[in-house]
């Protein structure tokens, strides 16, 4: 008897409850959509790609996957877990250097990315071919070939760790916890048949593999932007979208887009159904919180995970006890702790700040050539965070960024938020400022409104002494065009400190 999954067993139940309702629609940068696929004929294309891989590949085997988020990616996810392979997620862009070195850790057997990925992957390595997403529907029905076209255990798939030191981790989550995963984000954002989700980050990440999960488990319709566009995205929001997990520079760049609601709504010739917005990934401005709510009229909520625990916790607006600045309460099976940074094995009382750990059913089962150390089952997040009395986590900074100022350590986090509250400050980064072998201080990077008329360093200490302590004001301030970030909005902070440094 072989186990099942939970979320295939979803997709299948519908494909055959509502063959004909959309499943998954890609959207351009402007907002239109490009192409649709119904539930009955996206399990089709997952159960081609599962035949596919059964007779490619055996069971377990590795196989690494770099495609553009959209209706053919999602079909290879579905397909690979019935298939029972371990599925390798790389984004598209990657460099042929990365591709072969995970190739090579991750032991991958077969591929499937354009030919400049490919140049520096072993031949044997075998290179699927992709399918058409119509005209090759296989004779059995839908979710027969979906769910029992092989006798294989369901599958894992493999994520890059987005650490800020070395090579990423490779992070594998089973099929146990993708189904945990799943369940976890369709409760915490309430999803029903009727929602349809906008799904900006890669699926190929961590959180866009959470949005991919819950959305489809709870039978709602995704909308995938392989491409975000601010333009696009405000046509979406009000063209029937009602959930948007967003990323901090979506938020901010809607929030900037002026008109764009009003213009929007004209287009669409209706209101808005979003009912729900959410922000992951990296720390959230008030300032942003602020003008976006002006903009549009809809608070943000909070929704915290890692690519190695998926969606833990979810703070959701007009719910009782919301708090802007926390990730909210552990979802259920979730538990938090707060523990001393010196000593993990030691849990702080409630209010003390010290490091996130986690325990859940969604996260992960092991890091290929790494050691996973637990304590009572929790992993260490690297996250600086605080409980409040009803067991909700407030996420205060990151401990490897901690910088040590005369052996005071200052939060980069907490002074960058401050910065951001200046009218004339659009991004920064607060990053160690090293002024002899022994004393260090602090460097802020600010991208500024308006390039013509930067805010001086004077104007800009007079403004964080009426929020933080003096030996928290960066020491120099200077102006930059932009910051490096990644796909998912994140600093890329380690670029700027070997600049630095």
């Amino acid at each position: 008897m072989h186990s099942r999954s939970a979320w295939l067993d979803a997709l299948a139940q519908h494909a055959s409850d509502r063959p004909a309702a959309i499943a998954i629609a890609e959207v351009a940068p402007d907002g239109q959509i490009e192409k649709t696929v119904t539930w009955r004929d996206f399990a089709s294309a997952a159960g081609i790609r599962t035949h596919a891989l059964g007779n490619s590949v055996p069971c377990g085997a590795s196989v690494l996957v770099a495609r553009p988020s959209g209706i053919d990616l999602a079909a290879w996810f579905a397909g690979a877990i019935a298939a029972g392979v371990r599925l390798v997620l790389m984004h598209p862009r990657s460099g042929a250097g990365e591709c072969a070195a995970v190739c090579e850790r991750a032991k991958v057997q077969a591929i499937l990315a354009a030919g400049s990925l490919l140049t520096r992957v072993p031949e044997s390595v075998i290179q699927l071919k992709d399918f058409p997403l119509a005209g090759c529907t296989p004779s059995s029905p839908a979710q027969d070939c979906f769910l029992t076209a092989t006798a294989r255990l369901p599958g894992s798939i493999v994520l890059g760790s987005s650490g800020t030191t070395g090579l990423p981790k490779l992070v594998v989550r089973a099929i146990a916890a993708l189904d945990a995963d799943a369940r976890a984000v369709a409760r915490g954002l309430s999803l029903t048949a009727d929602d349809c989700v906008l799904c900006v980050p890669p699926i190929c990440h961590s959180y866009g593999v959470d949005i991919l999960l819950g959305t489809l488990f709870a039978g709602a319709t995704l909308r995938v932007m392989n491409e975000f566009d601010p333009v696009g995205a405000a046509r979406q929001l009000v063209s029937g979208v009602t959930v948007l997990p967003g990323l901090p520079f979506v938020f901010e760049t809607l929030a900037r887009f002026g008109n764009g609601r009003r213009e929007a709504t004209n287009e669409a010739q209706g209101e808005s159904k979003l009912r729900l917005v959410v922000s992951a990934g990296s720390p959230l401005s008030s300032r942003v919180r602020k003008e976006f709510t002006s903009s549009w009229n809809l608070e943000i909520g909070q929704l915290y995970g890692a690519t190695e625990l998926g969606t833990v916790s979810v703070s959701i607006p007009g719910e009782s006890g919301f708090d802007a600045a926390s990730v909210g309460s552990p979802l259920p099976e979730v538990s938090f702790r707060v523990v001393d940074v010196d000593d993990p094995t030691r849990v702080l009382p409630t209010g003390e700040e010290g490091q996130f750990a986690v325990r859940a059913p969604s996260m992960l089962s092991e890091y290929i050539g790494a050691d996973l150390a637990l304590i009572d089952g929790h992993m260490l997040t690297g996250d600086l965070a605080r409980l409040d009395r009803e067991g909700r986590a407030t996420i205060t900074g990151r401990l490897k960024l901690l910088i040590d100022t005369g052996g005071f350590k200052v939060n980069p986090l907490e002074v960058e938020a401050a910065l951001l509250e200046h009218p004339d400050v659009v991004e920064c980064m607060v990053a160690p400022l090293a002024l002899s072998d022994t004393i260090q201080r602090s460097l802020a990077l600010i991208v500024v409104r308006d390039a013509t008329r930067p805010p001086g360093d004077a104007e800009l200490r007079r403004f964080l002494r009426e929020q933080l302590a003096p030996i928290k004001i960066p020491r120099s301030f200077e102006v930059v065009k932009s910051l490096p970030r990644s796909p998912l909005g994140k600093l890329m902070r380690d670029q700027l400190f070997r600049r630095i440094i």
